[in-house]
């Protein structure tokens, strides 16, 4: 890919002789019969031709260029492939829609132009051409449309270029550029670049395919990671299971070697149970600091779109997970609540003992936990 050239301002093209058809309305309205916005030719110019023509009213809303979010109206139409005289079709198609165009030509006979004026409100319909199979030349992208990798699951989309888009876009550049300069402003030119559509001879390709072939070069988007983590923590929440991980292990291993030491009991001495009660003290501690950085990190209005005022984390999130993070939604029963958490993430921890195969639960009863959750209703408040 090159950069692209200042465009040069070309010579005056000179008016041309419009040639007569031996039978107009066929020929002419065949033509535009085939018109197509979307072309396979745009993506390999030996594919099988193959098109879609957008109807007026397949639009929608979107933040983006495409024939659908401009008007199908407004993108120029396509033609399938250069046979015959389709290309001199395509001119005088554009000749009769625009003045500048019309200029190009010379006698233009009022019968043909009475039968192509008859003819295009056929381009307000939908249509679409070749598409029975899919070129080997073209590209497929499977996307899935549920769970599980069966066929049925996912659809298979073959990207096509409109090149009438790319010639639209081209012309507003053009046009904003004129503009400046009328007013005396210095323009701004894009980048552009030079990509070789359609090889020797673009036209076999498609009418537009040459504006296709100078597209404009952007810088492309940098990830910015406190955004990234801000929406993960919004959407996800802190995942405090997989961030707990090491003091979990650290007091199911303590507790399996208690157990061993103790032949299957844990010792209820003052010693045993001041250790147990540190090692459920380092969880509880560690959770709530992953929420005190987390609730940091999402106040910050520079990490993201949404408004740290209204909320910081979804509401698809389990409550006490969103509390852990914004202290907002605390209220006075949040150290129980938050104590019975714990409690159910040791209890439902799975522990693999080094030298040992698999893994094993840390094996806490109900009144252990009842009795721990007290000691971590403190660390809460």
């Amino acid at each position: 890919m090159a950069a692209a050239p200042k465009a040069k301002k070309s010579a005056a093209e000179k008016p041309q002789e419009w040639k007569r058809e031996a039978s107009p309305e066929v020929a002419y309205t065949a033509s535009i019969r085939e018109a197509v916005h979307y072309s396979a030719k745009t993506v390999n110019s030996n594919a099988f031709a193959a098109g879609i023509r957008l109807a007026s009213d397949d639009t929608f809303d979107a933040p983006y260029l495409t024939v659908s979010s401009i008007g199908p109206q407004q993108v120029a139409v396509d033609y399938l492939q250069n046979a015959g005289r389709i290309a001199t079709h395509y001119k005088k198609f554009g000749a009769l829609r625009e003045p500048a165009q019309r200029a190009r030509f010379i006698h233009v006979p009022a019968d043909e132009e009475a039968v192509i004026a008859a003819a295009l409100p056929l381009l307000l319909e939908g249509a679409e051409h070749g598409t029975h199979f899919v070129d080997a030349r073209l590209r497929q992208v499977l996307l899935p449309t549920a769970d599980g990798i069966d066929d049925e699951n996912y659809v298979a989309l073959t990207p096509l270029n409109a090149a009438g888009l790319s010639a639209l876009i081209g012309q507003r550049v053009e046009a904003d550029i004129e503009q400046k300069k009328a007013r005396n402003e210095k323009p701004h030119y894009r980048d552009r670049a030079l990509l070789g559509y359609g090889g020797s001879n673009p036209q076999n390709v498609g009418r537009w395919v040459r504006a296709m072939g100078r597209a404009m070069v952007f810088d492309a988007p940098q990830e910015q990671p406190a955004v990234r983590k801000a929406y993960a923590i919004f959407y996800k929440g802190l995942q405090l299971r997989d961030q707990l991980k090491p003091q979990l292990d650290a007091y199911a291993q303590w507790r399996h070697k208690e157990l061993i030491v103790n032949r299957g009991r844990m010792n209820g001495d003052l010693a045993s149970r001041s250790q147990e009660a540190a090692l459920l003290t380092d969880i509880a501690n560690r959770a709530l600091a992953l929420g005190r950085a987390a609730e940091a990190h999402q106040l910050q209005p520079k990490n993201w779109a949404l408004d740290p005022d209204v909320e910081l984390t979804s509401d698809k999130l389990a409550s006490i997970e969103r509390e852990i993070v914004d202290t907002r939604l605390r209220d006075g029963t949040f150290n129980k609540r938050f104590a019975l958490w714990v409690t159910g993430l040791v209890k439902s921890h799975l522990y693999h003992p080094p030298g040992e195969p698999g893994l094993i639960s840390v094996g806490l009863s109900d009144d252990d936990a009842a009795r721990l959750s007290t000691v971590i209703e403190r660390v809460a408040r």
